[in-house]
């Protein structure tokens, strides 16, 4: 995870990642490569880079995975601003 510092800044760091992975399933549950195709544009990165954010959301409670439909899920509760 880079987080910003003196020599990263803020919108090269994991957390300015957040916004458009959240942004998207706040819209409706994605399998994690229908997820990528819609975020990798928005300057996420590659997909080492991508799958890193997914483990971030996931450790802070912001993501879930529901293994039964094979999809990515917000969870309720943890808004986007």
């Amino acid at each position: 995870m880079m987080l910003p510092n003196k020599i990263t800044p803020y919108a090269r760091s994991t957390i300015a990642k957040f916004p458009p992975i959240l942004k998207q399933l706040t819209q409706s549950d994605l399998s994690v490569s229908e997820l990528y195709k819609s975020v990798k544009d928005s300057e996420i990165g590659d997909a080492s880079e991508f799958l890193n954010v997914i483990d971030c959301l996931y450790a802070l409670g912001m993501v879930d995975y529901d293994e039964e439909r094979r999809v990515l899920r917000h969870v309720e509760g943890n808004t986007v601003q």
